[in-house]
């Protein structure tokens, strides 16, 4: 039984909240999609954004740092709001298709395969060469002209259990005018697998009020 107040809190026989196991949140109810630089840039719905597969790690870290200052004539002090500054990091699996920073801008209005593209050791519009008539999926120069411009990312996290209007999700942002601003690949003698994963900074970050729905038949 769930306390409403700290007058009846026994900690031997009460919860501080009721909570059913359908309604925690873990990391396969989340989604990252990337897409263009502004929200109101997208036409129709986010679910016409392309989801970033095989994320292995993602983390986010925000800070708004606190200016304090004094004054002479007492031991006041004053406390200054600097302006607020994140990152965001993401490890994916390197596999047959878009590379993590292919996928990433795959959705900006500057992504276009048929311009100019460079050969490996020099810099061009384009982070990625041509093999035969294919145009390469994996991208690695971070020097690249393309990386000048800024992309968007989608990021929902949902529950299992759906609300009374039968929406799934807990919470929805997007991360306008995203850069990058690193980019590293690891590997080992024995790995099975490449990971490939990136740092981003963002200009701003706008909440998604019921932009979309999930059925709540859905698994």
């Amino acid at each position: 039984m769930a306390i409403n107040s700290v007058n009846n809190w026994t900690f031997s026989e009460t919860t501080l909240k009721d909570i059913e196991a359908a309604e925690f949140v873990g990391s396969r109810a989340v989604i990252l999609a990337a897409g263009p630089a502004n929200l109101s840039d997208i036409e129709g719905s986010v679910t016409d954004l392309d989801p970033i597969a095989v994320i292995q790690e993602q983390a986010l870290t925000q800070a708004r740092p606190l200016i304090q200052i004094g004054e002479i004539g007492s031991n006041g002090r004053y406390f200054i709001r600097d302006r607020g500054s994140g990152t965001m990091t993401l490890s994916r699996i390197v596999f047959k298709g878009r590379s993590l920073l292919n996928v990433l801008y795959q959705n900006t209005n500057h992504y276009s395969p048929d311009d100019s593209i460079h050969t490996p050791g020099t810099q061009s519009d384009w982070p990625a060469f041509k093999n035969g008539n294919d145009w390469d999926q994996f991208w690695l120069n971070l020097d690249a002209n393309i990386f000048e411009y800024p992309f968007g990312l989608y990021y929902a996290l949902t529950t299992v259990k759906p609300s009374s209007a039968g929406v799934k999700h807990v919470s929805e942002y997007y991360f306008e005018g995203c850069y990058l601003d690193a980019h590293n690949i690891s590997l080992g003698q024995g790995s099975n697998i490449i990971a490939e994963g990136c740092r981003l900074q963002w200009t701003r970050i706008k909440p998604i009020s019921a932009f979309v729905h999930i059925p709540s038949n859905e698994p």
